[in-house]
């Protein structure tokens, strides 16, 4: 079983709550703000007739509840009234579904000037953005619509490790599409994570807005009915997509466990604990001087979640494979393998969360072709 994953409350913008907390003081809950499909109307909100599958796994405790694989339940407020920061107050995820800006009640400057300040502020919002005529709130984030396409959306090599491809869910590394299907620009501020299999421009971006968290899908349908699962289980990459979207936004990890990101491998020992951190940085007179943190990319979407890869110039050139190894029965170790093909300078360091111990690193001095690492006491076991 996966190790359960929990709620990190960050925000808290004073104002009373939407609905009372769960009985439960010991798992907080997720309250999630969806746009009713009244207002504006659409079948593809939360309370949607489009919707109905996100809404059933959203909401079923084996999913996101006490005893789930994220173990905070979600709540969903279906609201046609305007936005405002007292309605967001108490709000961890607003999640904009597919809304006209031709509609008589499209979003105004006001809400979307407080949807902004509400994210600054710590907030989440998932936003999608199908065409040009859908996406007045991802132009307001910097992202509007730059074209369209059809097909799958592919993992991006920059996304790969991220939580949303790679979380508490599963694995995604390429989901179905359906419909109008949108693209964005790559701007600076963004991750990458899903692209089109055709064309490999960007269809799904991550970013960090002041103290919160954005995720622009350029298709709703990405977690629509249309291409979800019947039912409340997590089957297909699409359902993996929408548990691991929402764990994201909520900041849902387990105690202590290794967050990956674009430059932070992590690794289990048991499935799901996120034991060990691993990151790596360079610093070489090659190319007239380079330095900086090396891209991770985890390899458990292949079936091997004890290892992954690093690069340091090039993306798309791989300069290190790593593992970590559970020798515990054999030395009462963890052992800790690579293998670099490079002559640059670098240090890797992993670091073991759970445990009390100093962090394991390993230098290779610039200029010096790398050899290979193969440390059988590298971190003392429990």
């Amino acid at each position: 079983m996966p190790r359960p994953f929990t709620l990190r409350r960050v925000l808290s913008v004073a104002a009373p709550l939407l609905l009372p907390l769960l009985a439960s003081p010991a798992v907080a809950q997720v309250d999630v703000l969806s746009i009713a499909a009244s207002r504006f109307p659409s079948t593809w909100t939360l309370d949607g007739s489009r919707m109905e599958e996100t809404r059933a796994k959203l909401l079923h405790p084996g999913n996101f509840g006490l005893g789930g694989t994220v173990e905070s339940p979600i709540v969903i407020h279906d609201s046609a009234d305007p936005i405002d920061l007292t309605l967001l107050a108490d709000i961890e995820i607003v999640f904009i579904g597919y809304h006209s800006d031709a509609s008589p009640n499209a979003f105004s400057e006001a809400e979307l000037d407080a949807l902004v300040s509400w994210v600054g502020a710590g907030g989440s919002i998932l936003i999608t953005c199908d065409d040009a005529s859908y996406d007045a709130v991802c132009a307001r984030f910097g992202q509007p619509v730059a074209g369209n396409v059809e097909g799958f959306a592919t993992a991006a090599q920059a996304g790969w490790s991220h939580p949303v491809l790679d979380g508490p869910f599963g694995a995604v590394r390429q989901v179905a599409t359906a419909g109008d299907v949108a693209t964005f620009e790559d701007a600076a501020f963004t991750t990458v994570l899903l692209v089109s299999d055709h064309s490999r421009d960007p269809l799904v971006l991550s970013a960090t807005q002041g103290a919160g968290r954005v995720l622009l899908f350029g298709d709703v349908d990405l977690i629509s009915d249309d291409t979800l699962s019947v039912g409340t289980g997590i089957e297909r990459p699409n359902d993996a997509l929408l548990g691991n979207a929402f764990a994201w936004l909520a900041r849902a990890s387990a105690d202590g466990a290794c967050e990956p990101d674009d430059t932070t491998l992590c690794i289990d020992d048991a499935p799901g604990d996120g034991r060990f951190k691993v990151q790596v940085t360079f610093d070489t007179e090659l190319g007239g001087g380079l330095n900086g943190t090396a891209l991770a990319t985890s390899l458990s979407g292949l079936g091997a979640p004890t290892g992954g890869l690093f690069t340091f110039f090039d993306p798309s050139v791989p300069e290190m494979v790593l593992k970590v190894i559970n020798g515990c029965d054999s030395n009462d170790h963890y052992w800790i393998f690579f293998s670099a093909g490079t002559n640059a300078g670098f240090t890797v360091t992993v670091e073991d969360l759970i445990a009390d111990s100093a962090p394991w690193t390993y230098t290779n001095p610039d200029l010096t072709a790398a050899p290979a690492v193969q440390d059988i006491l590298a971190l003392p076991c429990d």
